[in-house]
């Protein structure tokens, strides 16, 4: 079985209702929320708030005006943006973070950039 997952990923205090305003999901473990970024959701905001969705770079998909729009909004200063697409346990990851709207790391592996925004692993398990 196959799963591709995207997402922001950044400090919990967030303004919620942003969130809920825009019509997308969040799941908050400890300090860190994951707002999860869905296909439809993102091409209906685009039409909405009149923000682009070209990626800015190949790897992750969502770093566009749209994605960078959303994470101020919703109040992210510092923010890590996800990609994972894997099928039968095969598959690719990649990760940038951001501060301040600058990107500081691009195309690493989801932990390096959890890292930097100081998502510690727990136990025996990795950060993601």
């Amino acid at each position: 079985m196959g799963h591709r997952i995207s997402a922001i990923i950044g400090d919990k205090q967030v303004n919620r209702d942003k969130i809920k305003e825009f019509g997308l999901a969040a799941a908050f473990e400890d300090s860190f929320v994951i707002v999860i970024i869905d296909l439809y959701a993102m091409c209906e905001l685009s039409e909405i708030l009149n923000k682009s969705t070209d990626s800015y770079s190949e790897h992750p998909d969502w770093d566009c005006e749209l994605t960078h729009f959303m994470a101020k909004e919703i109040g992210l200063k510092q923010f890590v943006l996800i990609e994972t697409d894997y099928f039968g346990g095969i598959g690719e990851q990649f990760a940038s973070y951001y501060d301040n709207g600058k990107k500081v790391l691009h195309e690493v592996r989801i932990n390096e950039a959890l890292a930097y925004l100081g998502v510690q692993p727990k136990a025996d398990l990795d950060a993601f």
